[in-house]
Protein backbone atom coordinates (compact mmCIF):
# COMPACT_ATOMS: atom_id res chain seq x y z
CA UNK A 1 0.00 0.00 0.00
CA UNK A 2 1.08 3.48 -0.93
CA UNK A 3 0.88 5.78 2.42
CA UNK A 4 0.93 9.51 2.32
CA UNK A 5 1.72 11.19 6.24
CA UNK A 6 0.86 14.43 6.79
CA UNK A 7 3.06 15.71 9.60
CA UNK A 8 6.62 14.23 10.21
CA UNK A 9 6.76 15.06 14.07
CA UNK A 10 6.94 12.43 16.51
CA UNK A 11 3.54 11.12 15.80
CA UNK A 12 4.21 11.10 12.02
CA UNK A 13 6.92 9.65 12.45
CA UNK A 14 6.23 6.52 14.63
CA UNK A 15 3.36 6.09 12.44
CA UNK A 16 5.58 5.77 9.36
CA UNK A 17 7.81 2.98 11.28
CA UNK A 18 4.87 1.18 12.02
CA UNK A 19 3.43 1.19 8.71
CA UNK A 20 7.07 0.76 6.78
CA UNK A 21 7.37 -2.64 9.21
CA UNK A 22 4.66 -3.77 7.76
CA UNK A 23 5.59 -3.66 4.00
CA UNK A 24 3.85 -0.26 3.51
CA UNK A 25 5.60 2.83 1.19
CA UNK A 26 5.55 5.69 3.38
CA UNK A 27 6.22 9.44 2.25
CA UNK A 28 5.61 11.91 4.76
CA UNK A 29 4.89 16.04 4.13
CA UNK A 30 5.51 18.62 6.89
CA UNK A 31 5.39 22.32 6.63
CA UNK A 32 8.21 23.35 8.53
CA UNK A 33 11.31 23.98 6.78
CA UNK A 34 13.06 21.25 8.70
CA UNK A 35 12.66 18.26 11.29
CA UNK A 36 11.44 19.33 15.16
CA UNK A 37 7.87 20.54 15.47
CA UNK A 38 7.79 20.95 19.28
CA UNK A 39 10.80 19.13 19.65
CA UNK A 40 12.74 22.10 18.13
CA UNK A 41 16.06 23.66 18.79
CA UNK A 42 16.57 27.08 18.00
CA UNK A 43 20.15 28.58 17.39
CA UNK A 44 20.94 31.51 17.51
CA UNK A 45 23.95 34.07 16.21
CA UNK A 46 25.55 36.07 18.95
CA UNK A 47 29.32 38.10 19.07
CA UNK A 48 29.98 35.50 21.60
CA UNK A 49 29.27 32.53 18.81
CA UNK A 50 26.26 30.46 18.47
CA UNK A 51 23.55 29.37 21.24
CA UNK A 52 21.07 27.13 21.15
CA UNK A 53 17.37 26.66 22.69
CA UNK A 54 14.95 23.74 23.07
CA UNK A 55 12.24 26.32 23.17
CA UNK A 56 9.33 23.80 22.41
CA UNK A 57 9.80 20.48 24.24
CA UNK A 58 11.97 21.07 26.97
CA UNK A 59 12.45 16.67 28.40
CA UNK A 60 10.30 14.36 28.51
CA UNK A 61 9.75 10.66 30.46
CA UNK A 62 8.94 7.37 29.65
CA UNK A 63 6.07 5.68 31.76
CA UNK A 64 4.91 2.44 29.48
CA UNK A 65 6.70 -0.41 28.82
CA UNK A 66 6.49 -0.21 25.27
CA UNK A 67 7.80 3.40 25.22
CA UNK A 68 10.47 2.39 26.73
CA UNK A 69 11.88 0.29 24.97
CA UNK A 70 11.60 2.82 22.34
CA UNK A 71 13.92 5.38 24.20
CA UNK A 72 16.26 2.65 24.87
CA UNK A 73 16.97 2.00 20.99
CA UNK A 74 16.88 5.62 20.52
CA UNK A 75 19.69 5.92 23.58
CA UNK A 76 21.65 3.29 21.62
CA UNK A 77 21.54 4.78 18.57
CA UNK A 78 22.72 7.95 20.08
CA UNK A 79 19.76 10.00 19.71
CA UNK A 80 18.77 10.74 23.43
CA UNK A 81 20.39 10.66 26.36
CA UNK A 82 19.45 10.46 30.19
CA UNK A 83 19.63 14.39 31.95
CA UNK A 84 19.72 13.72 36.12
CA UNK A 85 18.82 17.89 36.69
CA UNK A 86 18.38 19.60 39.31
CA UNK A 87 15.07 20.60 39.88
CA UNK A 88 13.63 23.87 41.51
CA UNK A 89 9.98 24.17 42.54
CA UNK A 90 8.41 27.51 43.23
CA UNK A 91 4.95 28.05 44.32
CA UNK A 92 3.03 31.16 45.51
CA UNK A 93 3.42 31.40 49.14
CA UNK A 94 5.23 28.37 49.54
CA UNK A 95 9.57 27.53 50.44
CA UNK A 96 11.44 26.95 47.33
CA UNK A 97 11.94 23.17 47.09
CA UNK A 98 14.65 21.10 44.91
CA UNK A 99 15.84 17.49 44.04
CA UNK A 100 17.54 15.56 41.55
CA UNK A 101 14.96 14.41 38.64
CA UNK A 102 16.12 12.51 35.66
CA UNK A 103 14.65 12.98 32.65
CA UNK A 104 15.26 12.36 28.54
CA UNK A 105 16.62 14.74 25.90
CA UNK A 106 17.45 15.05 22.10
CA UNK A 107 21.48 14.64 22.16
CA UNK A 108 23.07 16.52 21.20
CA UNK A 109 19.86 18.80 20.20
CA UNK A 110 16.24 17.99 21.07
CA UNK A 111 15.45 18.01 17.57
CA UNK A 112 18.43 15.27 16.96
CA UNK A 113 15.67 12.76 18.16
CA UNK A 114 13.05 13.71 15.08
CA UNK A 115 16.08 14.10 12.48
CA UNK A 116 16.83 10.92 13.56
CA UNK A 117 13.85 9.08 13.43
CA UNK A 118 13.67 10.79 9.44
CA UNK A 119 16.71 9.49 8.48
CA UNK A 120 15.86 6.72 5.48
CA UNK A 121 12.30 7.52 5.52
CA UNK A 122 10.75 9.63 2.78
CA UNK A 123 10.04 13.06 4.08
CA UNK A 124 9.61 16.05 2.31
CA UNK A 125 9.96 19.50 4.54
CA UNK A 126 8.73 22.88 3.93
CA UNK A 127 5.46 21.12 1.71
CA UNK A 128 2.16 22.31 3.19
CA UNK A 129 -0.49 20.55 2.18
CA UNK A 130 -3.65 22.83 1.96
CA UNK A 131 -6.62 20.62 0.08
CA UNK A 132 -7.34 16.84 0.09
CA UNK A 133 -9.52 15.37 -2.80
CA UNK A 134 -10.30 11.35 -3.23
CA UNK A 135 -8.97 10.10 -5.94
CA UNK A 136 -9.54 6.49 -7.78
CA UNK A 137 -6.20 5.62 -6.38
CA UNK A 138 -7.60 6.68 -3.05
CA UNK A 139 -6.12 10.40 -2.36
CA UNK A 140 -4.35 13.13 -4.18
CA UNK A 141 -3.02 15.92 -1.77
CA UNK A 142 -2.34 19.48 -3.06
CA UNK A 143 0.56 21.94 -2.08
CA UNK A 144 0.54 25.21 -1.09
CA UNK A 145 3.53 26.39 -2.97
CA UNK A 146 4.45 23.71 -4.97
CA UNK A 147 2.43 22.58 -8.35
CA UNK A 148 2.82 19.31 -7.94
CA UNK A 149 0.56 16.63 -6.44
CA UNK A 150 1.09 13.26 -4.68
CA UNK A 151 -1.18 10.24 -5.08
CA UNK A 152 -1.53 7.90 -2.27
CA UNK A 153 -3.88 4.82 -1.71
CA UNK A 154 -4.04 5.46 2.03
CA UNK A 155 -3.63 8.75 4.15
CA UNK A 156 -3.20 10.10 7.72
CA UNK A 157 -3.27 13.51 8.72
CA UNK A 158 -0.39 13.35 12.20
CA UNK A 159 -0.83 17.08 12.76
CA UNK A 160 -2.63 19.43 15.06
CA UNK A 161 -6.02 19.03 15.52
CA UNK A 162 -7.33 22.54 14.40
CA UNK A 163 -4.89 22.08 11.73
CA UNK A 164 -6.71 18.88 10.78
CA UNK A 165 -9.90 20.38 11.07
CA UNK A 166 -9.20 22.67 8.25
CA UNK A 167 -8.11 19.54 5.69
CA UNK A 168 -10.99 16.88 6.95
CA UNK A 169 -14.10 19.50 6.71
CA UNK A 170 -14.92 19.20 3.28
CA UNK A 171 -13.68 15.06 2.95
CA UNK A 172 -14.81 13.59 6.61
CA UNK A 173 -17.31 16.58 7.97
CA UNK A 174 -18.61 14.10 10.92
CA UNK A 175 -15.28 13.91 12.25
CA UNK A 176 -13.82 17.07 11.69
CA UNK A 177 -16.90 18.65 13.94
CA UNK A 178 -15.69 16.32 16.50
CA UNK A 179 -12.34 16.82 16.63
CA UNK A 180 -13.09 20.90 16.29
CA UNK A 181 -14.29 20.52 19.99
CA UNK A 182 -10.75 19.50 21.35
CA UNK A 183 -8.95 22.65 21.91
CA UNK A 184 -5.25 23.19 21.81
CA UNK A 185 -3.91 25.63 24.29
CA UNK A 186 -1.27 28.30 22.98
CA UNK A 187 2.39 28.46 25.24
CA UNK A 188 5.34 31.05 24.89
CA UNK A 189 8.50 30.42 24.90
CA UNK A 190 11.26 33.19 25.68
CA UNK A 191 14.70 32.73 25.01
CA UNK A 192 17.55 34.51 26.57
CA UNK A 193 21.33 34.05 25.85
CA UNK A 194 23.64 34.89 28.14
CA UNK A 195 27.64 35.44 27.25
CA UNK A 196 28.84 33.79 31.28
CA UNK A 197 26.56 31.40 33.25
CA UNK A 198 23.53 32.91 35.52
CA UNK A 199 24.50 32.43 39.46
CA UNK A 200 21.32 29.45 39.29
CA UNK A 201 20.94 27.18 42.04
CA UNK A 202 18.66 24.60 39.21
CA UNK A 203 19.06 23.10 36.39
CA UNK A 204 15.08 23.10 35.37
CA UNK A 205 12.09 24.60 37.55
CA UNK A 206 8.39 24.03 37.23
CA UNK A 207 6.77 26.90 38.77
CA UNK A 208 3.14 27.86 39.81
CA UNK A 209 1.51 31.12 40.43
CA UNK A 210 2.82 33.15 38.02
CA UNK A 211 3.28 34.31 34.70
CA UNK A 212 5.72 31.60 34.19
CA UNK A 213 5.18 27.82 34.10
CA UNK A 214 8.84 26.35 33.33
CA UNK A 215 12.25 27.73 33.30
CA UNK A 216 14.99 25.69 32.14
CA UNK A 217 19.03 26.16 31.46
CA UNK A 218 19.63 24.38 28.64
CA UNK A 219 23.74 24.79 28.28
CA UNK A 220 23.16 22.26 31.47
CA UNK A 221 21.70 19.11 29.55
CA UNK A 222 23.98 17.07 28.44
CA UNK A 223 25.95 17.23 24.81
CA UNK A 224 25.17 21.01 24.84
CA UNK A 225 27.66 23.51 24.82
CA UNK A 226 28.37 23.96 28.72
CA UNK A 227 29.44 27.87 28.36
CA UNK A 228 27.62 30.84 28.39
CA UNK A 229 23.62 30.90 29.65
CA UNK A 230 20.67 29.76 27.52
CA UNK A 231 17.65 30.25 29.18
CA UNK A 232 14.28 29.10 28.27
CA UNK A 233 11.24 30.98 29.80
CA UNK A 234 8.00 29.10 28.88
CA UNK A 235 4.95 31.04 29.91
CA UNK A 236 1.74 29.60 32.00
CA UNK A 237 -1.30 28.57 29.67
CA UNK A 238 -3.68 31.11 31.58
CA UNK A 239 -1.32 33.70 30.51
CA UNK A 240 -0.12 32.79 27.01
CA UNK A 241 -3.69 32.61 26.34
CA UNK A 242 -4.42 36.05 27.67
CA UNK A 243 -1.51 37.38 25.73
CA UNK A 244 -1.84 34.98 22.90
CA UNK A 245 -1.59 37.81 19.83
CA UNK A 246 0.89 40.07 22.05
CA UNK A 247 3.91 41.65 20.34
CA UNK A 248 7.29 39.12 20.37
CA UNK A 249 8.86 41.97 21.74
CA UNK A 250 6.12 42.97 24.25
CA UNK A 251 6.23 39.49 25.74
CA UNK A 252 10.14 38.76 25.96
CA UNK A 253 9.90 41.99 28.12
CA UNK A 254 6.92 40.71 30.54
CA UNK A 255 8.50 36.92 30.61
CA UNK A 256 12.29 37.99 31.47
CA UNK A 257 10.85 40.74 34.12
CA UNK A 258 8.67 37.75 36.05
CA UNK A 259 11.69 35.65 35.74
CA UNK A 260 14.06 37.57 37.27
CA UNK A 261 11.42 39.11 40.26
CA UNK A 262 10.61 35.13 40.79
CA UNK A 263 14.61 34.72 41.31
CA UNK A 264 14.89 37.39 43.33
CA UNK A 265 17.56 39.13 40.90
CA UNK A 266 17.90 41.90 38.85
CA UNK A 267 17.71 41.29 35.30
CA UNK A 268 20.98 40.80 33.49
CA UNK A 269 21.65 42.31 29.70
CA UNK A 270 21.31 39.15 27.62
CA UNK A 271 23.25 39.02 24.50
CA UNK A 272 20.36 37.55 22.50
CA UNK A 273 16.39 37.80 23.07
CA UNK A 274 13.15 35.84 21.55
CA UNK A 275 10.22 34.57 21.82
CA UNK A 276 8.29 32.09 20.61
CA UNK A 277 4.66 31.32 20.46
CA UNK A 278 3.72 27.49 20.13
CA UNK A 279 -0.08 28.16 18.94
CA UNK A 280 -1.16 24.48 19.37
CA UNK A 281 1.12 23.76 22.13
CA UNK A 282 -0.92 22.01 24.97
CA UNK A 283 -4.35 19.81 24.75
CA UNK A 284 -7.36 20.74 27.38
CA UNK A 285 -9.55 18.19 26.14
CA UNK A 286 -7.64 14.78 24.48
CA UNK A 287 -10.14 12.90 22.30
CA UNK A 288 -9.58 10.09 24.39
CA UNK A 289 -8.46 7.40 22.11
CA UNK A 290 -5.41 6.51 20.10
CA UNK A 291 -6.31 7.24 16.89
CA UNK A 292 -9.46 7.28 14.73
CA UNK A 293 -9.34 5.11 11.39
CA UNK A 294 -11.96 5.52 8.63
CA UNK A 295 -11.62 2.34 6.70
CA UNK A 296 -13.90 3.05 4.08
CA UNK A 297 -12.21 6.28 3.62
CA UNK A 298 -8.82 4.98 3.86
CA UNK A 299 -8.30 7.68 6.25
CA UNK A 300 -6.71 7.98 9.78
CA UNK A 301 -5.84 10.56 12.22
CA UNK A 302 -3.48 10.40 15.18
CA UNK A 303 -1.36 12.71 17.27
CA UNK A 304 -1.04 13.70 21.16
CA UNK A 305 -4.29 15.87 21.01
CA UNK A 306 -5.98 12.42 20.30
CA UNK A 307 -4.32 11.30 24.38
CA UNK A 308 -3.02 14.28 25.85
CA UNK A 309 0.56 16.53 25.46
CA UNK A 310 3.12 14.24 26.17
CA UNK A 311 6.28 13.24 23.87
CA UNK A 312 4.97 9.64 24.91
CA UNK A 313 1.24 10.35 23.47
CA UNK A 314 2.20 11.26 20.03
CA UNK A 315 4.75 8.33 19.97
CA UNK A 316 2.03 5.84 21.01
CA UNK A 317 -1.44 7.44 19.15
CA UNK A 318 1.06 7.28 15.98
CA UNK A 319 2.51 3.68 16.35
CA UNK A 320 -1.16 2.22 17.48
CA UNK A 321 -2.02 3.50 13.58
CA UNK A 322 0.66 2.29 12.08
CA UNK A 323 0.43 -1.05 13.18
CA UNK A 324 -3.18 -1.22 12.31
CA UNK A 325 -3.15 0.08 8.98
Amino acid sequence: MKLGIVGAGMAGLSCAEAAIRAGHEVTLFDKGRGAGGRLSTRRTSTSSGDLRFDHGTMTFNARSDAFKMAVADWRDRGLVSEWTANMARFSSGAPRSFSDETHYVGAPAMNTLIKGLAIEKTVHFGWRVNRLQQSSAGWTLHFQEQPETFDCDALVLAIPNEQAVELLASVWPDFAQKAASCVSVPIWSVMLGYETALQLEFDLAEVTGSPIRKISRNQRKPGRDPSGECLVIQASPDWSVAHVEDEPEDVTKALEQACFDLLGAAPSAPLSRQAHRWRYALNATPYGKPFVLNEALHLGVCGDWLLGDRVEDAWSSGRALGEIL
